[in-house]
């Protein structure tokens, strides 16, 4: 899927779970410090990028930790988000509220059959299936009508990505979603914006 207009691609900043390595999923946690950081530092790298007249919408996911993330962005560049629940990550059934070492624990040939983050993330026990958050998310691409700043999740982010670079799901699997940047993504051509 390739866009003729840039997009900016945001995941939220750190929270005590992240740190933790626990699939949060759809459950609600909030930004810790560095989060709020992150937060800070990606509204300034946007309002660095952007023109004083440029407006852009702002879609975020409404879970709490991408919807602070938005709002800090918000208030920097005096745009009010857009929550969408398409844009929430994916939902991980079983394992949501579970650090790594408890599925490996538990679903240990499972979590050993999935060689990154991204795999088993897709293929968790009564999750999300892969189609049903493909679906979603391509909804969201097709129905943005120009520049866009879009706020969402470390899995979600990552699948964002692929499609709009035009890579399979391997390739895809290795972009990793990393916090506290910006990925400007425009006619299939990336860029990473760090401070």
């Amino acid at each position: 899927m390739q866009l003729d207009f840039p997009l900016y691609l945001l995941r939220h900043g750190q929270t005590d779970w992240n740190r933790e390595r626990r699939l949060q999923g759809w459950l609600e946690t909030e930004l810790n410090a560095t989060g709020r950081a992150q937060a800070a530092k990606q509204a300034q790298l946007m309002k660095d990028r952007l023109s004083p007249s440029e407006l852009l919408p702002l879609f975020s996911s409404p879970l709490k930790r991408a919807a602070e993330t938005a709002e800090i962005l918000g208030d920097a560049l005096g745009s009010v988000p857009i929550y969408d629940d398409r844009l929430r990550e994916i939902q991980m059934g079983a394992w949501q509220g579970l650090t790594h070492a408890e599925v490996a624990s538990r679903w240990p040939d499972h979590y050993s059959a999935h060689k990154t983050d991204f795999h088993l993330s897709l293929n968790t026990i009564d999750g999300e299936t892969l189609a049903a958050f493909a679906r979603r998310l391509d909804s969201v691409l097709t129905a943005l009508a120009g520049p866009s700043i879009l706020v969402t999740h470390g899995i979600a982010l990552q699948f964002i990505r692929g499609r709009l670079l035009g890579l399979d799901l391997e390739a895809t699997a290795e972009l990793g979603h990393e916090q506290g940047v910006i990925y400007a993504i425009e006619a299939s051509q990336e860029e990473i914006i760090r401070a």
